[in-house]
């Protein structure tokens, strides 16, 4: 790298550390903070009784890193440069490695951060706190790198291939791996998972180039530290030496991949979710009725979840891989009946909770709204009907898309008696609606983007953490309770009804005080006052 651009790196690196002290100072900066602590602490918790973490990381770790690699394929951020850096550097009379080299640097500053955060978790750790940061770095590191290769390959693959044999190459890089574990899992279903991952053959093919990141994380002792370290280092430099030596018009690409990124977190900030909204008018809905007003809001969100097809797409798929796994699995290893049981009921948990995860993919509610909160306090509606509005569509395309997963999982496996069937189906609206409360009661405390400025931003990360954290804690909380009354309710009366009724009673309580307690925090909403961040 050259010397101008060292020196911008080192200018750029400490304004961003003081930025980020200076946020860290402020209220939302220490939620930022506070949601990274309580996140690490609820994942220290959660993996407190992996007694072997070492020899996890080596068992499972590189399979599953590099399929985090490959998705890297599907990543807009390959080719990425900052809005600054559009206008000025790329223009500018500096060679292509050096610009590689500061895109990577740039871009590669959150991983010290994110290592740092993974190395203090003392269940992460597989030998000592150094082994941790510098693997878990490394491998941050990677995954930068990894998707900047790919999109460089895209980039060349355009230029000499038809978009047909574009597809095959795709599907076959990604088909072919899939294919090959599936039939080792079903040649031997005699096979446990941990010795399955241990001997398989595809999977220590698969995961070879990765490998020597996660054993980074594990190494016993100085010198297979230092080894696993220069083979990682050899990994990433060839990487980038590629990157840097690739016949591809690497600025023209960089700079208008660059420039619909850019315009792609404009339209995100101004409007909502992670894809925004699709601009096609053939899709309509009819209008609801009035309902107080409720009924006109409610159809403005419903008619702009229906053009956005992308969002849905993305929802549904991942549910679909989800349903598909829980299915499929066991059909390989020749119907084992307890796997079957184990993955179906993990199964349910995964469907009903994964489409509140991935709410921010709509944002068809306040979230969506950041930029019309004048528009809404304008309007001549009472604030509950506007809360019921605005949340009911995501309630229902949540619920909608929960209750297919669950139904689908339910009659393939059979993993609960019908009974406790239909009762989680019955409950998954008040599930949805009491979370997507939540969501919006947070958002109007506390506005935040629903996308971050720029990639990487560890101040956006940390809000996620905590709001997520917050919501699923709440509603742990409120689901455990309406259970307790339940539990209460059958000792005291021994009636099956009380003990049914009054937790769905509790629950829809929960519901009516969370919707009004978003109309009441939307009333204090101060559109002047309440900058997002």
């Amino acid at each position: 790298m050259s010397h101008p651009l060292t020196w911008l790196l080192w200018c750029d690196t400490r304004s961003a550390a003081r930025g980020l002290l200076h946020r860290v100072a402020k209220p939302r900066g220490a939620l930022a903070v506070a949601g990274l602590v309580l996140f690490a602490v609820a994942v220290s918790f959660t993996t407190r009784a992996s007694g072997d973490f070492g020899g996890n990381v080596r068992l499972f770790g590189a399979p599953g890193l590099m399929i985090l690699v490959m998705l890297g394929a599907f990543s807009p951020l390959g080719l990425y440069f900052r809005p600054a850096d559009v206008h000025w550097l790329i223009t500018a009379p500096i060679s292509r490695t050096s610009l590689v080299l500061y895109n990577i640097a740039i871009r590669s500053r959150p991983a010290i951060l994110s290592g740092l955060l993974l190395s203090l978790l003392p269940n992460w750790r597989g030998a000592g706190w150094w082994q941790a940061f510098t693997g878990y770095t490394l491998i941050f590191v990677l995954l930068q790198v990894s998707a900047q290769w790919m999109a460089v390959v895209r980039a060349w693959l355009a230029m000499r291939a038809r978009p047909f044999w574009r597809r095959v190459l795709g599907v076959g890089l990604f088909g072919l791996p899939i294919a090959a574990v599936a039939l080792e899992i079903h040649v031997r279903p005699e096979v446990g998972l941990r010795e399955f991952f241990s001997e398989s053959r595809a999977l220590t093919f698969i995961g070879a180039p990765t490998r020597p990141f996660v054993h980074v994380v594990s190494a016993p002792d100085l010198w297979t530290w230092l080894a696993y370290i220069a083979l990682s280092a050899g990994i990433l430099a060839a990487l980038i030496t590629h990157i840097c030596v690739m016949r591809v018009p690497y600025r023209e690409a960089a700079m208008q991949q660059s420039e619909r990124r850019n315009k792609r977190f404009a339209r995100m900030r101004s409007g909502g979710g992670a894809f925004g909204a699709a601009t096609s008018t053939r899709r309509r809905v009819p209008m609801f009725p009035t309902l107080g007003g409720a009924g006109p809001i409610a159809w403005r969100q419903i008619q702009e979840l229906v053009r956005n097809p992308r969002g849905i797409a993305l929802i549904m798929s991942t549910m679909g891989l989800v349903v598909a796994a829980v299915i499929g699995i066991p059909l390989l290893r020749d119907g084992d009946p307890d796997l079957v049981v184990q993955l179906g009921r993990t199964g349910i948990f995964l469907v009903t909770f994964l489409p509140l995860l991935m709410g921010d993919n709509l944002a068809c509610d306040f979230r969506r709204d950041l930029d019309r909160m004048g528009q809404l306090k304008s309007l001549p509606v009472t604030s509950i009907a506007l809360a019921a509005g605005q949340i009911a569509p995501a309630a229902a395309f949540a619920t909608s898309v929960q209750a297919l997963g669950v139904t689908i999982v339910v009659l393939a496996t059979n993993p609960v008696p019908l009974g406790i069937a239909i009762l989680v189906l019955a409950i998954l609206p008040v599930i949805s609606w009491v979370a997507l409360c939540l969501d919006n009661l947070l958002f109007l405390w506390m506005p935040y983007r629903t996308v971050p400025e720029d990639p990487g931003d560890v101040g956006f990360v940390g809000r996620t953490f905590a709001t997520a954290l917050f919501k699923f804690t709440t509603l742990s909380v409120i689901l455990g309770a309406s259970l307790g009354i339940g539990f209460v309710a059958l000792n005291l009366t021994a009636s099956p009804v009380a003990a049914v009724g009054l937790p769905v009673v509790a629950l829809l309580l929960a519901c009516t005080a969370g919707t009004f307690a978003v109309a009441s925090a939307f009333r204090r909403y101060d559109v002047a006052r309440h900058a997002p961040v």
